[in-house]
């Protein structure tokens, strides 16, 4: 059949209109393609930064818990060697020097997984705080979101408070017996549940104390550099006013008390952990008391246990 020109011209036209037509609306299509390409690819980017910052924080967290890690096991693991090469003719150089390389050589994998543990609860509590402030920002002042997060912070922070004391027993367990880690805190926690009033008397005096040193030291500071500010040139002439410079000398001050005394307070432990590990091995082999212990620290532990 022929169709006639008119009509075939008509067709192409209507044909043309249609092809037209669908790559207007391909077009369309393709930038709406591009632009969810484009959004995807931003939320993708946005996804990788934010868990970037996660594993950061994490990894800060952990290395964080790690040299306080590393620091507990050197200091209690030096207390240790001393405690038990008392008497004539021991010798207590190098213990400082054993103890890390002990650290780095036997039980780096104990001291990373204690960290690692106390990072994640950190971690955890982090999260917390964000979600305190993220669920503020959308919902408001909602009381019962509020509670219910504040509960979970109180709880993950006495459960914290309570690794970090864990975990440093854990590492002396570990300088006393070379147990791996999980073993050592097993260990850890029976001795402290033993015995209670030791452990108590002990952190007690010794938070007392360390707290009177770091003030100590602080005020002492205080003192000898606010007489020099107002005794010695050119402080005399060129400061309007001494109190602040002796505030900032307080800060810093008190700051370095509490790194020196943070070493006394971790001594005290580990004596207590070497003591009462002591008594025992000597009771199992028909002894009375601590075999290695001097006579003054002997009779004031003795006096504790029997209060």
């Amino acid at each position: 059949m022929i169709v006639p020109s008119s009509d075939w011209n008509l067709f192409r036209s209507l044909v043309g209109l249609v092809d037209c037509i669908s790559c207007v609306i391909n077009i369309s299509n393709l930038q709406d393609t591009l632009l969810v390409l484009e959004t995807s690819r931003e939320m993708a980017v946005l996804l990788l930064l934010q868990n970037m910052v996660y594993y950061f924080m994490f990894g800060g967290l952990w290395k964080q818990a790690f040299l306080l890690a590393l620091n507990q096991f050197i200091i209690g693991c030096s207390v240790c060697i001393w405690y038990f090469n008392q008497g004539p003719g021991q010798s207590y150089t190098g213990n400082l020097f054993q103890s890390i390389y002990w650290a780095f050589r036997y039980h780096l994998g104990s001291l990373a997984f204690g960290s690692f543990i106390l990072a994640v609860v950190q971690f955890i509590r982090l999260m917390l705080e964000y979600a305190k402030y993220q669920t503020k920002q959308m919902s408001g002042d909602n009381k019962c979101t509020k509670c219910i997060l504040d509960c979970l912070s109180c709880l993950v922070a006495c459960f914290e408070r309570f690794i970090e004391f864990l975990n440093k027993n854990a590492y002396i367990q570990i300088a006393l017996t070379s147990k791996s880690f999980c073993p050592a805190a097993k260990d850890a926690f029976e001795s402290i549940w033993a015995n209670t009033m030791r452990y108590s008397l002990v952190s007690g005096i010794g938070s007392i104390f360390t707290f009177i040193g770091k003030l100590f030291v602080g005020f002492a500071t205080v003192l000898f550099s606010y007489e020099i500010f107002i005794n010695v040139e050119p402080y005399k002439t060129d400061l309007a006013s001494p109190i602040v410079p002796s505030i900032v000398c307080f800060i810093i001050a008190y700051m370095v008390a509490i790194l020196f005394m943070s070493i006394y307070q971790m001594a005290c432990d580990a004596v207590l952990t070497c003591f009462i590990y002591d008594e025992e091995l000597n009771k199992q082999n028909g002894g009375m008391s601590a075999q290695h212990c001097p006579e003054t620290l002997r009779e004031w532990f003795d006096g504790t246990q029997s209060s």
